[in-house]
């Protein structure tokens, strides 16, 4: 730090900008790994896994411990927020003197904020499962370096919950497989992806299982017939001049 005095080497002061620089990106990179990662499509990870893609594989690894996962970005991020934070702080404070903890403090905010927060989350909520693929083989070995440490924090986590009424479980789920499937499909049709014919149709798939007979049948008095009585040319008139693909014969 003796170089940022005055009349110091100009090139301390870049290297201090490279270490600040090189936190940052530490941030913004466990920031964006933590939002694309939480935010994965399942599916296309299960699929591309069953196909051969040791990238889906390294996501699905850690998706199946999630808590720790989660644990493990949050403290990479935390490290190059406090890390960037501390080392500008000492860098202004030998520039500018007791006004530099108040000069980075507003200096970091506006960093952090923008390229260690908002930018790269923007940018992983709108390519989820480009961005996992490409940070899963660096997060991986990072979790398990951390993972006794991160195993500690998660115990810690579940006692003060447990204290306070929370009982979490590793496989505890808010919602049942039918209701995630379909609250899936009904986000998808808002947001102009999937077709009301499909949505409906996809709908009453999985309400098989709850339907009877009953429910889809329709009763003689309101089906429209033919009469197996009539000539051949009126039959045919009546076919065409029918919206129905098909029309059963009544005698």
């Amino acid at each position: 730090m003796h170089g940022l005095e005055a009349g110091g080497p100009q090139v301390d002061i870049w290297t201090a900008i490279l270490i600040v620089a090189f936190c940052i990106f530490l941030s913004a990179f466990f920031s964006g790994s933590e939002t694309a990662l939480t935010a994965a499509s399942h599916a296309r990870m299960h699929t591309l896994e069953k196909e051969g893609d040791k990238r889906a594989a390294a996501v699905m690894r850690l998706l199946r411990q999630r808590n720790r996962m989660i644990a493990a970005l949050l403290l990479g991020s935390t490290l190059g927020n406090i890390g960037s934070s501390a080392f500008t702080t000492s860098v202004l404070v030998v520039i500018a003197g007791d006004n530099g903890a108040v000069y980075a403090t507003i200096l970091m905010t506006a960093l952090l904020l923008v390229f260690a927060e908002v930018l790269p989350k923007t940018f992983a909520i709108n390519h989820p499962d480009t961005f996992s693929l490409r940070v899963a083989k660096f997060i991986e070995p990072f979790v398990s370096i951390f993972g006794p440490l991160l195993a500690a924090v998660e115990f810690i986590v579940r006692s003060v919950l447990r204290l306070v009424g929370v009982e979490l479980s590793h496989d505890r789920t808010m919602l049942s497989p039918y209701e995630e499937l379909k609250g899936a499909v009904d986000i998808l049709h808002e947001e102009g992806n999937v077709e009301r014919a499909a949505r409906d149709m996809f709908g009453g798939v999985l309400d098989l299982q709850v339907l009877h007979v009953s429910d889809v049948m329709i009763h003689r008095t309101k089906m429209r017939t033919i009469d197996a009585d009539l000539s051949p040319v009126q039959i045919v008139r009546e076919v065409l001049s029918s919206p129905f693909t098909r029309m059963p014969s009544s005698a």
